[in-house]
């Protein structure tokens, strides 16, 4: 088991959840909802915002594994044409800059949902209504109930509690 925490990240180019998680206990640590700075139109500008929003958190927080959602076939539509995987790129690229201390790991949506609440074609709201249910350490969070809005900082508490699910059960590591 790692020592650090377990990071959680869903990307986006107009907000970005993160998660970090205990990685021996697996309880939610902490989480955030990071969004770029308001003068930023441009997609390449709101990317730089949100790494560096992200870069501040990695520094605070520490984690041991950075866990981040690889893009569904298909989901760049709604987008502007490439701005998600320049986002994804430069993720990437920042947690690969503090390896090799940090293990790393992405999953499509479907990988991570059907571990973490059973069902990949689960959706937002209903992703965030398992969790909420499955996971006792989420309802004692101030707060938050089973209807977030926005989703993003549930899908990544899904992502990270995925890897933690996945690497407390050696079978289910294996599958990696």
């Amino acid at each position: 088991m790692t020592t650090g925490g377990v990071m959680g990240i869903d990307p986006g180019t107009h907000k970005c959840g993160l998660a970090l998680l205990d990685a021996v206990t697996g309880a939610l640590l902490e989480w955030r909802l990071v969004v770029p700075a308001q003068d930023r139109a441009l997609p390449s500008e709101r990317i730089t915002s949100i790494r560096q929003q992200i870069q501040v958190l990695l520094a605070e927080w520490k984690p041991g594994v950075i866990v981040l959602e690889k893009p569904a076939p298909g989901s760049q539509r709604k987008r502007p044409a490439g701005a998600l995987d320049g986002l994804i790129a430069e993720l990437k690229q920042v947690r690969d800059a503090i390896r090799p201390k940090v293990q790393r790991a992405s999953y499509l949506p479907g990988e991570w949902r059907a571990t973490s609440v059973g069902y990949g074609g689960a959706g937002k709201v209903w992703t965030a209504q398992v969790l909420f249910v499955k996971y006792e350490d989420l309802a004692d969070v101030p707060g938050w109930d089973a209807t977030p809005e926005p989703p993003d900082q549930w899908d990544a508490i899904g992502l990270a509690k995925c890897w933690w699910e996945r690497h407390r059960d050696p079978a289910l590591t294996e599958m990696e």
